[in-house]
């Protein structure tokens, strides 16, 4: 009997290790695996713009949860959102101000809304914010498509490292061969005379060459009439003939479309038939920059056609140039804040504002020059002896 008593104790111990679930000292409540909880949705509102001042508190971002916050602050209550029509969502883009935006889009500042507290009207977005707007623009507008980053337009650190004249002699196109006398520089090459204009007004050469080649195939082939081989930018004007000043010209219209986008001056394109289209406010400045001057040699169904085959054209040439752009974009960093100005005057000098701002070199482009000189009692440009300082 002893022994048997001590069989069925140990059979019973067996049978209850072995069961699922069980332990020598009952089942025990499973745990929670770490992770697995359901968590609580979080979503943001969308906060009307605000501009902070001294006496102002600014509207805070809250996150909104399924279940309330014990002490959290009151939502603001927030302005109707364009219930009479639908609503545009953009994405600043490095550059934009709230003014800029609200030129592009038709709309006044205090409509655009954004899930982060937004700066003063005039002080530069951090590339990224998303922005709502209603959408008041003419149904008829470009599309959102981008021809180029504004990296590959203006002389940017993407362009460090490439050597135009090299470039353009291994094309071995007529551009290859051609020379044109140039004032001070003398006979110059046809690749030199590209990348002196291109640097001398902060453009991108590889832009310049390929828009060249989409214009008068001088780049990679020969002109094919009378009209490309005299004017290879497409403006036929006597006063802009060979290629220096069809450089001249085409870089004044670059930089009109370019810089009139990013001051909100510009927001459609004209047509010499009298038409228009306005521009998606989605759109960076190269893209309007290279619509603006296309449109200057061409009718509305050409200009589609050369707004089309650009992108194309450009990656053929020179590569993707968009893995580029994301390693020299935003060109204006986050946080980037206005310098202070300062003017190479003696202290206490008193000078003459005379002009500007104005371009550097040609009649039109990009805003790069204010004029100032010192007092005097003759009229005219005299000579002085007021000394220009280093600031």
């Amino acid at each position: 009997m002893k022994k048997l008593a001590q069989l069925l104790l140990l059979v019973v111990f067996t049978a209850s290790c072995a069961a699922p679930g069980g332990g020598l000292w009952g089942d025990l409540a499973t745990p929670t695996p770490v992770g697995s909880a359901t968590p609580t949705r979080i979503t943001y509102a969308l906060v009307a713009t605000v501009t902070p001042s001294p006496t102002v508190t600014p509207q805070m971002v809250l996150p909104l949860s399924d279940t309330p916050t014990i002490g959290a602050p009151t939502m603001p209550t927030l302005p109707p959102v364009n219930s009479a029509g639908p609503m545009l969502l953009l994405r600043a883009r490095s550059g934009d101000t709230l003014e800029i935006i609200a030129k592009r889009a038709n709309v006044r500042i205090d409509q655009i809304i954004s899930d982060v507290i937004l700066p003063p009207p005039n002080a530069l977005l951090d590339p990224g914010i998303q922005l709502l707007v209603p959408d008041q623009l003419p149904t008829e507008r470009t599309s959102n498509g981008l021809m180029l980053p504004d990296s590959e337009f203006v002389l940017s650190p993407a362009a460090i490292g490439f050597d135009t004249a090299l470039f353009v002699s291994n094309a071995n196109g007529y551009l290859s061969r051609y020379n044109e006398y140039l004032m001070s520089n003398g006979q110059t090459s046809g690749g030199r005379a590209v990348e002196r204009i291109a640097y001398d007004n902060s453009i991108n050469p590889r832009m310049l060459l390929a828009i060249i080649e989409l214009e008068s195939r001088w780049v990679r082939g020969t002109p094919t009439n009378f009209a490309q081989d005299e004017y290879p930018l497409g403006y036929v004007d006597n006063n802009y003939k060979g290629l220096y000043h069809q450089l001249m010209w085409a870089i004044g219209e670059l930089s009109v479309g370019y810089y009139g986008w990013r001051s909100g001056e510009i927001t459609e394109i004209n047509f010499s038939d009298g038409s228009s289209i306005s521009l998606s406010p989605s759109l960076n400045a190269a893209t309007v920059g290279l619509m603006y001057f296309f449109s200057k040699t061409r009718n509305r169904e050409a200009w589609s056609q050369a707004v089309a085959a650009f992108p194309g054209l450009y990656i053929e040439m020179f590569g993707d140039p968009w893995p580029q752009a994301e390693q020299v974009e935003p060109l204006f960093p986050p946080g980037l804040t206005q310098p202070e100005l300062s003017l190479p005057f003696q202290p206490d000098q008193v000078w003459a504002y005379t002009g500007g701002p104005h371009s550097a070199w040609e009649r039109r482009g990009a805003l790069a020059a204010i004029d100032f000189a010192p007092g005097s009692t003759e009229k005219g440009c005299v000579k002085s002896d007021k000394w220009v300082v280093a600031p």
